[in-house]
């Protein structure tokens, strides 16, 4: 894979029912996640991009009172780990993650 410029936006991970707000971002051959409130338990995350097996997007249906569409990056570990990331832009952050622009 190769190297990518430094790119940074705020983002929601979705572990089951649960989320985190928090920090996404690709800088070289690492995606991190840190999350805005540290004593949620979630993350902070570090994953090495050579550990990337696949990056999808996944659309799915928010339960809220306005039941809207929400688009996320679906990423998965070659160890079989999926992470979930509910982040604006996702068609960017896709391209950036598949092919290193």
């Amino acid at each position: 894979m190769e190297t990518t410029k430094a790119c940074s936006a705020l983002a929601t991970i979705q572990v089951g029912v649960a989320r985190s707000d928090g920090r996404l971002t690709i800088n070289g051959k690492q995606l991190t996640f840190e999350p805005l409130n540290k004593q949620v338990g979630f993350g902070p995350y570090f994953l090495d991009r050579d550990d990337i097996r696949s990056v999808r997007r996944n659309i799915f249906r928010e339960h809220t009172i306005t039941s809207r569409l929400q688009s996320a990056l679906e990423i998965e570990l070659n160890s079989g780990e999926t992470y979930q990331f509910i982040i604006a832009d996702t068609d960017k952050w896709l391209s950036l993650l598949q092919h290193g622009d």
